[in-house]
């Protein structure tokens, strides 16, 4: 196995307290495989995958365990992270313009992993920037390895990105939110890319998104977080196909249908993600939850397998059945 998370929680100082913004979240991942985490902004996705990569907020602590390669990444400390971040796990942003340096070009910045993590030369390293445009399809690569982040539109930029984390090979690529700036049509083009690159170098590949259709396209399994918890994970096929958890019903039905009438409202989840100050005792989908009763607000529900590797967290799952 690739990826291990066990019981992985992170707790955040804030003005009124420390607060846990991820509470005892557990997903693995293979060579080669991708999964989607998928949940409302607010609901912990970003997060988990800066736990991964070592990049959490000053003040943040974690608990649980997060094996990479068999090494628990919680354990090492800022340098041994400095070694494996770029080059074993790297990370493709969600807005490239806040990522990228605007002080230097595009074929300095590829180019530094390279140097740092493979030892190449500046020329070498340059030259292998270049290459690493042209994959990703940047026209003219030698031109835009000269060229700033702001002389690059939105698409070009996370093409940049892409081929920044793409350069020593790793392992593991994790892409948060890549295409939220971008049209539909270089949306599609991104994740095409993502996805080919993917198979052909057997990376595996964590996408984060809010937006279920694109996990459904591009990943094998999904993880659905909320209010820092996941509440419902497994193979894709089977957990949109048959959504045990009430959240996850409530996502889906709250999608735009294909050959709705016009002017039909889409079907909103009632009531507000809690904020961390605010995380109830239970589940954290209680109260916005049309099958809530007293006990859901009493302990976090545990985890609860539905046949394969399907698992939800939820006290009323029969009553969520019946009522689909």
């Amino acid at each position: 196995m690739l990826l291990e998370v066990a019981e992985l929680s992170v707790d955040l100082p804030t003005s009124g307290g420390v607060r846990r913004i991820v509470r005892s979240a557990s997903f693995a991942l293979d060579h080669g495989q991708t999964l989607g985490i998928v949940g409302e902004s607010g609901s912990g996705k970003t997060m988990t995958a800066l736990a991964l990569m070592g990049l959490l907020p000053d003040g943040a602590t974690t608990s649980g365990a997060i094996l990479f390669e068999g090494r628990d990444l919680l354990k090492l400390n800022e340098a041994q992270m400095r070694d494996l971040r770029g080059d074993r796990v790297a990370m493709i942003f969600q807005e490239p313009m806040t990522a990228l340096n605007p002080l230097h070009s595009i074929g300095r910045q590829i180019a530094e992993p390279l140097i740092l993590h493979r030892g190449l030369s500046n020329a070498a390293a340059h030259a292998e920037a270049v290459r690493l445009l042209e994959r990703v399809g940047l026209p003219d690569p030698v031109r835009r390895a000269r060229a700033y982040p702001h002389q690059l539109s939105g698409g070009q930029r996370q093409r940049a990105m892409i081929a920044m984390a793409l350069g020593c090979a790793p392992r593991l690529i994790i892409a948060d939110e890549p295409t939220t700036a971008l049209d539909v049509t270089v949306q599609a083009q991104i994740l095409d890319l993502i996805a080919d690159l993917g198979a052909q170098s057997d990376m595996a590949l964590i996408l984060v998104s809010h937006d279920l259709a694109v996990i459904a396209q591009n990943c094998e399994r999904v993880l659905v977080m909320y209010g820092g918890m996941a509440m419902e994970s497994g193979r894709t096929d089977d957990v949109l196909a048959r959504p045990a958890h009430p959240y996850t019903k409530a996502l889906l039905q709250a999608r735009p249908r294909v050959g709705a009438r016009r002017g039909e409202r889409l079907q909103a989840i009632a009531g507000a993600a809690p904020s961390a100050g605010a995380m109830p005792k239970g589940c954290p989908f209680a109260g916005r939850c049309p099958l809530t009763i007293a006990a859901c607000g009493e302990a976090l529900p545990a985890p609860v397998m539905l046949g394969g590797d399907h698992m939800a967290r939820c006290i009323r799952i029969d009553a969520a059945e019946r009522a689909a």
